[in-house]
């Protein structure tokens, strides 16, 4: 007699009966958003200078905040600029943006330059110290592409 094997693809789990709600905030963000949303003089973000001081703890913060809160962050990580500079680099909305920032000051993690700061490479050097070395414009990705580019002609 014959044995008849039938293999069947284990059952499919069952649908989600509701949407996954959004994760919550940690109440320091929560206040530092609210704050900020409503801080009066939020709008001299957009002309001041600012510079990334901190990385904030992202694996704290819900996805949909990430988002939005990492390439401003990054942006400043990379070079220090005006909040309103953020905002039409990254494409945001100026609002948004400016909240962002507001935040991110409250929390220690954004620092505005005061007007006529020394930044690091306007500082005097001390009495037998050499400067950092230079970058030439030919050490760069397009510099050695160009050299590539016109040695071939």
């Amino acid at each position: 007699m014959e044995t008849l094997l039938v293999i069947s693809p284990p059952a499919a789990p069952p649908a989600p009966q509701h949407a996954r709600a959004p994760e919550p905030l940690p109440l320091q963000w929560q206040l530092a958003l609210e704050q900020a949303r409503q801080e009066p003089g939020r709008e001299r973000l957009a002309v001041q200078l600012l510079e990334l001081v901190s990385w904030p703890n992202l694996t704290e913060l819900p996805p949909q905040l990430n988002r939005r809160l990492v390439p401003v962050c990054a942006l400043l990580w990379r070079k220090r600029t005006a909040g309103l500079l953020v905002a039409r680099v990254l494409d945001l909305p100026d609002d948004e943006t400016l909240t962002l920032l507001a935040a991110l000051r409250r929390l220690g993690h954004v620092r505005p330059l005061e007007q006529g700061a020394a930044l690091p490479e306007d500082v005097p050097l001390a009495a037998g110290e050499s400067p950092p070395p230079q970058r030439r414009c030919s050490d760069t990705l397009a510099g050695r592409l160009w050299r590539h580019l016109t040695a071939c002609c």
